[in-house]
């Protein structure tokens, strides 16, 4: 697959979660970081991510990361960084409103439309003016 220029940031505390996301979206070609508590999402200056897909409950915490989704969307240097939420949580839907979420993707999810997903936040985040 041809590189892209994106990178992207996925926090999620299962470890197979993350590797199978890494491998999906390595093999199409991004750059991606990984992290099992979110406390990348503090240094993203650093990073730099284009997007970030962010699981829902981790550590047993149900809206841990609504709560990381929430603060990301309210602070003014990081609301227009794209954030996809991933969740198996049947109201994902309105968490997802609630915190601001770009998009959300709900557990099990089939390959295809999560990449289609991934692409569709990246790209419209490009034509509507930020910084890929």
């Amino acid at each position: 697959m041809p590189a892209h220029d994106h990178k992207i940031l996925i926090v999620d505390d299962d470890p197979d979660i993350l590797e199978l996301l890494t491998y999906i979206l390595a093999a199409e070609g991004y750059q991606v970081v990984s992290s099992t508590n979110g406390k990348e999402t503090d240094s993203l200056h650093e990073i730099l991510p284009d997007l970030v897909l962010l699981d829902l409950r981790m550590n047993g915490a149900a809206q841990a990361g609504a709560k990381i989704c929430l603060k990301l969307k309210t602070q003014a240097n990081t609301k227009s960084l794209p954030v996809i939420l991933i969740s198996a949580e049947p109201d994902i839907e309105s968490i997802a409103k609630y915190c601001y979420a770009d998009d959300y993707i709900s557990k099990p999810f089939n390959i295809h439309d999560f990449l289609s997903k991934v692409r569709t936040n990246l790209y419209d985040r490009k034509s509507n003016g930020g910084t890929p």
